[in-house]
């Protein structure tokens, strides 16, 4: 059994007659791990790969595996039933069971499964989710080819299947289907038919694409390949080989070699045809006439004229397709000669395609054995070329890259940390320091290295790693889990990161004691601070037995009188209250708070009886107050006021704001005002009158508001529309002008004759 991963940067073989290991091999043939196999593990059904090269192993008994690097390391989930048959793509596969279809995400155990298929299934295969298109199969039965994703079963007209061999382009464009002895290439929603090929070498091994724009047909010893033209090339073999598509060619695997096969680019092409009279043919031959020192070769440029930009361009494109070194040289040479006498070209993609071209003839040595073409490179990314290599240990080969392409190395360390704390014998202090040396003038982040050595069984070199970490959110959770939880709070609250105090205390409050906790806190000002108001504050026992804890006598008592905010009964408010005030007298700082506390209980005997008498609850005195005003009870509310030693000013403000919403009691309103010399003054009547549009009230108050400037009281005269009340304010102050100002504004005739009358007597004339 073979697998090939991508771009034939791993291969693993499990060899079912010795059945002891799993091996994995370089591209190169290298042997880079063997995998400790045993039958009772159960009988493999299949293998494959992810997109980042990690192997999968999928049992026939309904399970499959995720080796997350080649030391054995897995991830291991359930499929649910006995599989018959594996469909793998880069981020997932899709299982054929006894059940039916289903298909996984890796790194997730969530199952999909697919609308079940009636009848006799002779081939199928996966159309790969590509962007925002979901995951599709293509499945052929004895009735019609079924197209189907997770939500719609669509049959299309079978004309000359059933298809034992299926695939789909790696852009999910097309699908090639065999059957009857004919290769039909289909758009992939099976609208247009591309091309029927006829196969007269009998039925094939293997049918797979190379690209997506070509179909390779496997037997046992030759290959053909199937253009979109109706023709063919054939490849002879010495011995049946496996096949991988990728998306520039497919790879194919016999007994003695693995090949690649990809298409030629017209780059390449016209650069390399023999006879070719393209420019960058010509600019590559003027590079043989420098190296025999021909005068022509200037002689080239000058034939090449207005497309010389183009001929460096397709020389830097054909040397990115080149795996032999001496073309790339040679190609890039000429690009270089051509570049130099063209003004203002951007040579952006050349710089480029150097420092790529350099990495892949590194690592497309044998002793590396990735032998990816600049496509894939390019497809791949930096990033995952790294990650590629850490799995292999290659730590040096990586950092080397990093620092070619100024690349972040904190990722690299950190693999070396691991690996080397997995497999070293020294003690932890000794790795501790080794560890420390190499990171001497590097940023990096100690929470995963802790986890590897804390999974090492190494938790007190753990502790001093996570010591060390400057994220306190990812050295918190670590430090739980190990059980350090007084040392992650003392952490993060040296920090003064409150999120994280705020998920040490959510995790201990349900992982340790009520007691243990609080202990903890103690000299915590920002833990405590969040316990309080994020935590405790929902749970009132639990912020009693802080304050109790604490010594708190304020907290204790204020958590008493929110404990009386639930209370209905009388008796019992009166024990709340009582306990509050006995609690507060312990302060000599709160003798005050305690007395009222003290007084306000001796109240409840005057309010208890009223509200029963009412029928009704309130939360306060003024409410209550209130409440007796509205029901027509001032003698009782005047009674209230007094048992219940409530302020004449809040006495007062209480019947304004009671009585001024009710235009029947607004001339009670005023008389109450009025019969002794309000503690409030006047200047509230009017105002809350005026607020209700009540003007001709509010001007009533005005001639009781004996300190209000005269100016002022002049403009809320003319507010309320009161001409005549401005008027004789104005003689009073005997103000002849402020009078005319005034008649001029007034519209009312008698208010126009008195103002007259008052100017004649002020000024001896109208």
């Amino acid at each position: 059994m073979v697998a090939i991963g991508p771009y034939a940067a791993v291969i693993a073989v499990f060899r079912r007659t010795m059945g002891t290991a799993i091996e994995i091999y370089s591209g190169s043939g290298s042997l880079l791990a063997s995998i400790l196999w045993n039958t009772k593990y159960g009988d493999i059904a299949s293998l494959g790969w992810t997109g980042r090269c990690e192997l999968v192993v999928v049992f026939r008994h309904g399970r499959y595996r995720v080796y997350t690097d080649y030391d054995g390391e897995f991830e291991e989930y359930d499929v649910g039933s006995e599989v018959i048959d594996v469909r793998f793509w880069n981020n997932g596969l899709v299982v054929r069971t006894i059940d039916g279809f289903k298909s996984f995400a890796y790194g997730n155990d969530v199952v999909n499964e697919f609308p079940i298929v009636e009848g006799s299934i002779v081939g199928w295969t996966i159309i790969p989710p590509i962007y925002h298109t979901p995951l599709k199969l293509v499945i052929s039965t004895q009735e019609g080819v079924l197209l189907i994703d997770q939500r719609i079963k669509d049959t299309k007209q079978n004309e000359q299947g059933p298809y034992s061999l299926i695939s789909a382009s790696p852009n999910g464009d097309f699908v090639a289907l065999y059957g009857d002895g004919s290769v039909l290439i289909v758009t992939s929603d099976f609208t247009t038919t591309l091309n029927v090929f006829k196969c007269e070498s009998g039925v094939p091994l293997q049918l797979e694409w190379c690209g997506n724009d070509a179909v390779v047909v496997s037997y046992e010893d030759e290959m053909l390949l199937i253009g979109p033209s109706y023709e063919s090339i054939t490849f002879y073999l010495d011995s049946p080989a496996i096949v991988r598509p990728e998306v520039d060619g497919f790879l194919y695997l016999d007994n003695s070699n693995l090949q690649f096969v990809s298409r030629v680019s017209n780059y390449t092409l016209e650069t390399f045809k023999i006879g070719s009279t393209s420019a960058s043919a010509i600019l590559l031959d003027a590079i043989e006439q420098i190296d025999q020192r021909s005068p022509k070769a200037n002689e080239n440029l000058e034939i090449i004229g207005d497309n010389l930009a183009d001929a460096v361009d397709h020389c830097i494109r054909a040397a990115s397709e080149e795996f032999d070194p001496y073309w790339q040289k040679k190609l890039l040479r000429a690009a270089t000669f051509g570049k130099t006498t063209l003004d203002m070209y951007n040579s952006d993609e050349f710089v480029e395609t150097c420092n790529n071209l350099r990495i892949l003839n590194i690592i497309r040595q044998p002793e590396i054995g990735i032998f990816l073409t600049y496509n894939q490179f390019i497809e791949l990314g930096l990033d995952r070329l790294i990650d590629l290599l850490l799995l292999r240990k290659l730590h040096y080969l990586s950092l080397k890259i990093a620092d070619f392409m100024s690349l972040p190395k904190d990722n690299i360390y950190i693999n070396w940390a691991c690996a080397k704390i997995r497999k070293s014998d020294r003690n932890n202090d000794e790795l501790l320091q080794e560890l420390l040396k190499r990171f001497q003038d590097e940023t990096v982040s100690f929470a995963q290295i802790a986890q590897a050595a804390y999974v090492e069984g190494r938790a007190e070199l753990a502790t001093k790693l996570l010591s060390l970490e400057k994220d306190v959110s990812l050295a918190v959770p670590m430090l739980l889990e190990m059980g350090q939880d007084s040392y992650a709070l003392n952490k993060a609250e040296e920090s003064m990161d409150t999120d994280s105090i705020l998920y040490i205390l959510v995790t201990l409050l349900n992982k340790v004691s009520v007691p243990d906790l609080l202990k903890m806190l103690n000299r915590k000002k920002i833990a405590s601070g969040l316990f309080i108001t994020q935590l405790a504050s929902r749970d009132l026992q639990l912020l009693n037995d802080y304050f109790y804890k604490e010594d708190s006598i304020f907290g204790l008592a204020m958590v008493t009188l929110q404990n009386l905010a639930k209370e209905t009964e009388i008796d019992r408010q009166k024990q709340l209250l009582n306990k509050a005030s006995h609690t507060l007298q312990r302060s000599k700082y709160m003798k005050t708070e305690s007395k009222w506390l003290k007084d306000e209980a001796k109240n409840l005997d005057i309010i208890g009886p009223i509200e029963s008498g009412l029928d009704t609850k309130t939360s306060s005195h003024l409410e209550l107050l209130e409440v007796l005003l509205l029901r027509a009870d001032f003698k009782k509310a005047v009674k209230l006021q007094k048992d219940l030693k409530i302020s004449d000013k809040q006495f007062y403000y209480k019947v304004l704001k009671t009585y001024i919403r009710l235009p029947e009691k607004r001339r009670e309103l005023y008389d109450f005002a009025t019969q002794r010399q309000s503690p409030i003054g006047y200047e509230p009547f009017y105002t809350e009158s005026l607020k209700v549009g009540d003007k001709r009230h509010a001007s009533l108050y005005l001639g009781h508001c004996t300190n209000m400037p005269y100016k002022t009281k002049i403009k809320c005269y003319l507010s309320c529309d009161d001409h005549k009340g401005a008027i004789e304010e104005a003689f009073k102050r005997k103000d002849a002008d402020m009078i005319r100002l005034i008649k001029g504004l007034a519209d009312n005739t008698v208010h126009i004759h008195l103002a007259d009358d008052y100017i004649e007597r002020l000024t001896g004339r109208r």
